[in-house]
């Protein structure tokens, strides 16, 4: 929530065309190594947690099996089991495929 907040005051202060032309302006190499130190703790984090076959488990992850949205009950049936949750695994390999671009882009 507090990116959101950030993010709206952003575009308060410089309007919409400002933020537009700031957001598309190239970073500098200073701000690239900037961006890319603060990456870093969540790239380890991301890497360092993935399961022996390099795959992002979710323990005992609770859901609902599919069932059309007139039938789904909140207090329905729930399955818990070990599984890879997509929205998990599409965040964590936007962020690492976002530090590594930025990396190479930092050494040419």
């Amino acid at each position: 929530m507090e990116n959101i907040v950030e993010y709206y005051n952003i575009v308060k202060k410089l309007g919409r065309d400002g933020y537009l032309k700031e957001k598309d302006k190239p970073l500098s190499r200073n701000k690239k190594i900037e961006k890319l130190k603060s990456m870093e703790t969540a790239v380890i984090d991301i890497i360092s947690s993935q399961d022996e076959m390099g795959r992002w488990i979710v323990r005992n992850d609770r859901f609902k099996s599919r069932v059309s949205s007139s039938t789904w009950k909140r207090d329905g049936p729930w399955i818990v089991a070990d599984r890879i949750r997509s929205g998990d695994f599409v965040k964590n390999v936007n962020l690492l495929c976002d530090y590594i671009e930025l990396a190479k882009s930092i050494n040419h």
